[in-house]
This record gives C-alpha cells, structure tokens and sequence, in this order.
C-alpha cells in the first residue's frame, strides 16, 4: 500500500516511516505541511495519507484531509487531539491517537486498508477509531 504520511515532527515522522517500510509499505513523504503534501498526492497518488491535525504552515490537517478526500485519496488521522478530529469526522476515515507503537500504528493501517477495500475489520487496534 502506498501511504502519505504528512507529519511536521520530524522524529516522529521518520519513527512512522520506518515502521509502515518495516512492514512493507511504500512510504511516501514524510510531508511536514499541506501543500508539500499536496504535490506528493497529486504526483504519486497514495492509497491512504496519514495526516497529523497540527501541522506547521498556515493550513490545518483537517482542512488537507478534506482536499485529499476531493482528489479521492483516503485520510487517517493521527493525532494527539481525538476529540478535534472528531470534530471534522466527515474527511477521514477515523482517528490513531498519539503517541502510539509502531506496532498498533501498522495494525492500524492494515485495519484501515480492509477498510477501504469494504471490509470490517475483525480487530481494531488499541487507540483507533473509526468514524
């Protein structure tokens, strides 16, 4: 799967890379903001974004998830504010709140991924929710 991740933390978005590589996914990024994250979708258009709700720049990851959806890429959230995503439910799939193990981070892309493909996943790992 070809996965977006758009993170401004850069230790976190190189913990986050490594893990979905470990696991055998094709990591695309780290995006630090919107637009960067923008060029990255509209050159090599990924399967899912993972996508921080803070990030740095002027443009919120709320409001990247949204454009994403429009260009009919999929988002998860991960955050250390589930209740702001909550808030904009309507353009991602779900929420992976942080801090979170590499572990459940690719468990939860995978459970994502069923998702997408019209699954129920039969686990959802410690941490997502699903919108």
């Amino acid at each position: 799967m070809k996965v977006l991740v758009v993170e401004d933390e850069a230790v976190t978005a190189a913990a986050m890379a490594a893990a979905l590589e470990d696991a055998g996914h094709d990591v695309i990024g780290p995006a630090a903001n919107a637009l960067d994250a923008m060029v990255e979708a509209a050159f090599r258009r990924p399967d899912l974004a993972l996508v921080d709700i803070n990030l740095e720049g002027d443009r919120a990851g709320t409001a990247l998830a949204h454009d994403l959806r429009a260009r009919q890429v999929p988002a998860l959230f991960v955050t250390g504010y589930p209740a702001q995503a909550r808030n904009h439910r309507g353009f991602a799939l779900g929420c992976l709140t942080k801090p979170c193990t590499a572990q459940v981070l690719v468990a939860s892309v995978s459970a994502i991924q069923q998702v997408i493909l019209g699954e129920v996943p039969a686990h959802l790992p410690a941490g997502l929710e699903l919108f």
